[in-house]
């Protein structure tokens, strides 16, 4: 069980925070760059997602998540896989929206199911 009350556990989501703003910034900023490029939504939006997914994972590993005993990048793949798949599915049904905020809203829904999965699943933590 997560115990949000403890000063360990409020730390971790303040980096998480400081870690998903970046890669979220990261694929934001990539995926405009991207569109403003090649027209198409998705695959600006696969792109910027793949340049966020490295860095979330390495910084999530080293700052996040740096307590804990193992952390599954094949895990952390099918979390940030599922949280894209989803943020395309929303991506999908706000196509009468302007692009940049149809790739903003769509790539927004990402942090919360990403902390905690990477949380409860992909890292382990020893029993206290």
């Amino acid at each position: 069980m997560i115990k949000l009350h403890s000063g360990h556990e409020l730390r971790r989501i303040v980096i998480f925070g400081i870690v998903g703003v970046s890669a979220t910034l990261i694929h934001v900023l990539v995926a405009h760059l991207f569109y403003a490029v090649i027209k198409d939504r998705f695959t600006a939006s696969l792109v910027g997602f793949c340049l966020a997914f490295v860095f979330s994972y390495l910084a999530h590993r080293q700052f996040t998540f740096h307590d804990a005993t193992k952390g599954s990048p094949v895990r952390f793949v099918i979390v940030a896989g599922s949280g894209f798949v989803f943020s395309l599915f929303v991506l999908d049904h706000l196509s009468a929206f302007p692009a940049w905020l149809a790739l903003t809203l769509s790539i927004g829904v990402i942090p919360l199911w990403s902390f905690l999965m990477s949380r409860l699943w992909v890292f382990s933590f020893p029993e206290k």
